[in-house]
């Protein structure tokens, strides 16, 4: 998958990165590359909210041509009520203890089941995650134009999906193997 455009593109220390539009704007994915040499393991190393700022905020729009390999990720989590236990919702799993009269006043409730799924797909038609989806961005040229930065996401690569107006990141993931055409 080959795209020129412009995006928020970042050249840290030991990596690039680039910022790609999901919907209207209030998603995003940044994927942020290491540079030859360096792993994402180095790279992984270096993340801290205080690093995720100061590197988020150096962004600024370029004239990229981005290669980016196609991946899909799914992943399923039933076990959720233990995790939601540790993170202090143990009540609302409890049959003598949940109190959800607000919804229904005449049935005593709780909570019997949790799961988690989640789903990203990147191809040549764009990016989805979740129910969030994104729109090509294609551009139209004229006249002889300055060359591009290239980001070709040729070996390991970190991703992010953030929210924009709040900053939190709904998805991390690697990508170890990429498989480019």
């Amino acid at each position: 998958m080959i795209q020129r455009c412009d995006l928020n593109y970042f050249k840290g220390a030991d990596f690039s990165a680039v910022e790609l539009p999901y919907n209207q704007g209030n998603y995003n994915m940044v994927v942020m590359l290491p540079d030859a040499g360096k792993t994402v393991n180095d790279l992984v190393s270096e993340l801290s909210l205080e690093n995720w700022n100061s590197w988020y905020s150096r962004f600024a729009k370029a004239d990229v041509q981005i290669q980016l390999p196609k991946f899909k990720f799914e992943y399923e989590e039933e076990g959720m009520i233990p995790i939601m236990t540790d993170l202090g919702m143990g009540v609302a799993f409890n049959p003598n203890g949940a109190d959800f009269s607000r919804i229904n006043s005449n049935a005593d409730l709780y909570i019997s089941e949790v799961r988690h799924k989640t789903f990203i797909e990147t191809n040549e038609a764009g990016s989805e995650a979740a129910a969030v989806t994104s729109i090509g961005i294609a551009v139209t040229t004229v006249g002889v134009d300055p060359e591009p930065i290239n980001f070709v996401a040729n070996r390991p690569f970190v991703f992010f999906i953030n929210e924009k107006s709040t900053g939190s990141i709904l998805f991390i993931g690697t990508i170890t193997e990429p498989a480019t055409e």
